[in-house]
């Protein structure tokens, strides 16, 4: 059935409007769709269509059609809104934050909310994306099906014959092993260190996910080189990633499971430390975007009638003249990739980054993204430039510009590395061991952008230029965030010491960002113990920071913290007023539990030296971690310690004093002035001067 519009959806876009009516029930939009309507298709297939249903609600629609921000001039932004009932709309005042990367509304801690009903479309001038929309026509069917993958192979053979960037790092370069695909019916793991094979190799990024797999195993390592085995015996993502190898003309393909022994952990260690060059080298990467499982088949919600854009008659103003517009889903890039199950993976987000050229097989349709050229069959001839995020064509823009100020691309490397760094944290890994490993490909491919002007250095996830103000990141509750037992993986002072998502970004906020900012912290020193010297960005068994700082110590019982004497809040990011005043402090631990408990944790060891303790060796230590409950019962809570607050910059806004700071504590049986990270804290004014009245000024201490 070709793709159309309802009346309703029709009526929305005649001109410019801040709010008309729509479809007024469940059933219309649903009829609607099953016509052929674009508009209202889309709407069924999103997350927040479902999340309207899992709550028992119902469409009750409205529409706004304005400019668009953010794009470029003359693109308009249809809004298709569902009004919450009343106990919905007073609900609406709880809602914290809305991510931009997840859609999740958060409603405190350890409480994700459905995202509200809003769906938006963007409305492309003719003119304007003409030649990005083409005469393509998406081929039914999948990959198994004659001239599917047409398309794809013209933006590959394009891409290796015109972009110089997209070239591999090391030509000729060929991991430990691979599997040759000796036929469409029979495959083969091959050991390239008997013998250097011809031609080049695609890799594949996939889900694990809970389906048995081959793997290859030290038991099963002889019969898989010598042997085979049948292409029909693998999972579907190798199979369809077979079946595009096949189409393309490469005759190996890398595959994580198949290619290093999975039950051998010095293998492992070996192979994880290559993943930058496995990746980098790649003449392919195929994505499985939308398979959980590697049993999962990709293009399940394939429909042609929706890849192509729905060309309307529509207005920029109400009194202008009607000219042609295309419509196009404005999420059609976060749905199918960004929120894909893949792009949730740790690991994957390493391999993204580093390939240059990517294959993505989507629930909808095949997206190609190469270092010069972003493309996908709904814009078959590339990406409109307005599109994509700035973020997203960043590290792009820098190495294309050779000329630019080492002191501009210091600063934009830095900006980018903030970005990736927030979106690798809210990542998942299988085992938080990895934490360090995944990421450590893209810490050395910033790392040497960071050496061609000037160099930094690396300290597990910070960067040493941008202390102490890194040191004021803070996690954030979308969802939990914990410092998890067994080996030690990061310094308490690193984010890399926690499991989940957290911000990065050490500035002011958005409405101070002209202030001055003065730091109060000096760093005397800092450095991080590798786990193997020849790798900057891998393993650390221990590191430490000092600083010369003020601390002002806090005494805390349960789930409430006290300044001297005197009550001062409550640790859950809960905002309490200092005595006598107005003014306010804000106190927030680390670590967040699935069911909204907040608490802290940290290292220790009976065994330490203080010359351990002060180098922050602590690889051999166990970790203790306490959950506050809140009830403020004595049975029911735990002496924690002792809490300080280290102060890191301050600044003035319209007469105002603000500061930003981190949480410490401190264990009695500790070397003196030992500390770890368990927090952050904020505070404005008077709440300052109560600080620094009960503070120790200049005292150097270490954090480990």
């Amino acid at each position: 059935m070709a793709s159309k519009l309802c009346a309703a959806c029709t009526a929305s876009l005649g001109a410019p409007h801040d709010e008309l009516g729509h479809h007024q029930s469940t059933e219309d939009v649903l009829k609607a769709a099953g016509n052929g309507c674009y508009i209202c298709g889309v709407i069924i297939k999103s997350g927040g269509w479902r999340a309207m249903l899992e709550t028992g609600k119902s469409f009750c629609g409205t529409s706004s059609l304005k400019q668009a921000v953010n794009v470029p001039p003359g693109w308009m932004k249809l809004t298709i809104d569902s009004f919450l009932d009343d106990a919905d709309e007073q609900s609406e005042d709880d809602f914290e934050d809305q991510s931009q990367d997840t859609g999740e509304i958060v409603g405190g801690p350890g409480f994700v909310l459905p995202e509200p009903p809003l769906w938006g479309f963007i409305l492309q001038p003719l003119e304007d994306v003409q030649h990005n929309v083409g005469n393509y026509r998406p081929v039914r069917g999948d990959l198994e099906s004659p001239d599917f993958l047409e398309l794809p192979l013209r933006w590959f053979r394009d891409c290796v014959k015109n972009h110089a960037s997209c070239s591999e790092k090391l030509p000729g370069y060929f991991p430990t092993r691979v599997l040759e695909i000796v036929s469409k019916d029979f495959a083969r793991v091959v050991d390239t260190r008997c013998g250097k094979p011809e031609g080049r190799y695609a890799s594949l990024s996939h889900c694990w996910g809970k389906a048995k797999t081959l793997k290859l195993l030290s038991s099963n390592i002889e019969q898989l080189c010598t042997t085979g085995l049948p292409v029909s015996t693998l999972p579907q993502s190798y199979r369809e990633a077979v079946t595009v190898c096949l189409g393309f003309g490469i005759r190996y393909i890398w595959i994580d499971s198949l290619c290093i022994i999975q039950d051998s952990p010095e293998d492992w260690s070996r192979e994880a430390i290559t993943m930058k060059d496995v990746y980098e080298n790649t003449v392919l990467n195929i994505a499985a975007a939308a398979a959980a499982e590697s049993s999962d088949a990709s293009f399940s919600c394939r429909n042609v009638d929706f890849i192509r854009p729905i060309q309307v008659q529509s207005r920029c103003d109400s009194n202008g003249p009607t000219k042609p517009y295309y419509v196009i889903d404005e999420s059609i890039y976060k749905s199918t990739i960004r929120e894909s199950p893949l792009h949730q993976r740790a690991w994957v987000m390493q391999e993204i980054m580093l390939t240059s050229r990517n294959l993505s097989l989507t629930s909808t349709q095949l997206w190609w993204e190469c270092l010069e050229f972003d493309a996908c069959e709904t814009y078959p001839n590339g990406l409109p430039r307005g599109w994509l995020s700035p973020e997203h064509y960043a590290v792009r823009e820098i190495e294309a510009d050779p000329q630019m100020n080492p002191q501009d691309v210091r600063r934009k490397i830095y900006v980018n590395w903030t970005g990736v760094a927030e979106k690798y944290s809210s990542c998942f890994l299988s085992f938080p061991s990895d934490k360090m490993i995944a990421f450590a490909g893209i810490a050395r491919q910033y790392l040497s952008r960071l050496e061609a002007v000037g160099g930094d250095e690396y300290l597990a996830g910070l960067w040493k230029s941008q202390l102490p103000r890194a040191l004021l990141w803070c996690t954030h509750r979308i969802r939990p965030c914990y410092r998890p037992p067994g080996a030690y993986r990061a310094p308490s002072w690193s984010w890399m010491s926690v499991e989940g998502p957290i911000w990065l970004d050490h500035a002011p906020p958005l409405g101070h960002r002209s202030a001055e900012v003065d730091v109060l912290t000096e760093v005397v020193g800092v450095g991080v113990h590798l786990v193997d010297e020849n790798h900057r960005t891998g393993f650390v068994k221990g590191g430490y920071i000092r600083l010369k700082a003020m601390i002002t110590e806090f005494s805390a019982v349960g789930n409430t913290t006290y300044l001297g004497a005197q009550r001062c809040g409550n640790p859950d990011e809960t905002t309490v007023p200092d005595s006598e005043t107005e003014s306010l402090l804000h106190m927030a631990f680390d670590e967040t539990n699935s069911n909204g408990l907040v608490g802290m944790s940290y290292s220790s060891s009976v065994m330490m030296t203080d010359q351990q303790w002060m180098q922050g060796e602590l690889g051999e230590t166990t970790r203790t971690t306490i959950w506050l409950n809140g009830s403020g019962k004595d049975d029911d809570t735990r002496q924690f310690g002792r809490l300080f607050a280290l102060p890191i910059i301050q600044w003035v806004h319209e007469g105002k004093r603000y500061r930003e700071g981190i949480t410490l504590v401190r264990q009695d049986e500790w070397p003196a002035n030992i500390f770890q990270r368990v927090g952050d804290f904020s505070a404005e004014d008077t709440a300052i001067d109560a600080i620094d009245e009960r503070a120790q000024k200049d005292v150097v201490v270490t954090i480990v």
